[in-house]
């Protein structure tokens, strides 16, 4: 069986990638096209794919399997995410063949890059993202529309809750409570628990010689 993908946003073109070597099922996919409201973007090269239209292309076309490829933050996704869905979208979630996850749990709409690895116990919630070489240990569970960056490293029996973004190089001890809406910086170290809302930067870096 072959399904036919479309892909919401054009900023983020590794996707390509993701979608030809991801696993899902035992289906084939098809990427015939992206998706941008924005018409400053149609310049840009997409690699031999086309522009179909903006997100209302959608409304007479439901049969075609989206994925919302736009993650600059946390609330912007959230909003086109619920945007695609008023408009009759079927969202669907990209896992890299690579990834080690045969134990956990993956929501709808979420993206999972290369050699990522979600250890047994742990949850991923609906229309998260994260990036190439993370791992999320044992026994954690992150909530819906979070963003974690490239070697990202999160220790057991974390709890990270919705809406939370954790930039690249970003590690965790165990038993960490990361609430609602906050955001990491790169290259943090989390050794106690981050408030809602909550933005953390790291030490800039310190020449010394």
């Amino acid at each position: 069986m072959r399904k036919k993908i479309v892909v919401a946003g054009t900023g983020y073109l590794e996707i390509i990638n993701l979608i030809n070597e991801m696993k899902i099922d035992e289906c084939e996919y098809e990427l015939i096209g992206f998706l941008d409201d924005n018409k400053e973007n149609f310049k840009r090269n997409l690699y031999g794919y086309k522009i179909l239209g903006g997100f209302d292309w959608i409304i007479n076309n439901k049969d075609v399997l989206v994925i919302n490829s736009i993650f600059r933050d946390c609330d912007t996704r959230y909003k086109t995410t619920n945007k695609l869905l008023n408009m009759g979208a079927k969202l669907t979630k990209v896992i890299h063949k690579s990834v080690s996850c045969d134990v956990a749990k993956i929501g709808k709409g979420s993206i999972i890059g290369r050699n990522a690895v979600i250890e047994k116990g742990s949850h991923i919630g609906k229309h998260c993202v994260i990036l190439h070489n993370t791992v999320i240990a044992h026994d954690t569970n992150i909530g819906e529309y979070c963003f974690l960056g490239h070697n990202v490293s999160i220790q057991g029996f974390n709890s990270i809750g919705n809406k939370v973004f954790i930039g690249t190089g970003s590690t965790s001890s165990p038993d960490i409570k990361i609430k609602n809406n906050s955001k990491i910086g790169l290259n943090c170290n989390l050794i106690k628990n981050v408030d809602e809302d909550a933005i953390l930067i790291p030490p800039l870096p310190k020449r010394i010689k």
